[in-house]
């Protein structure tokens, strides 16, 4: 759903973010738990 992104979005487009290189970031509403 839409509103489960906006919390990866917000933090993707933040400076928080900018050293974040080389990720794979699951946002499937916690379908996948490892």
């Amino acid at each position: 759903l839409p509103e489960d992104l906006v919390g990866l979005c917000v933090f993707l487009s933040s400076p928080q973010s900018d050293f974040m290189t080389g990720q794979t970031v699951v946002a499937d509403g916690g379908g996948t738990m490892w």
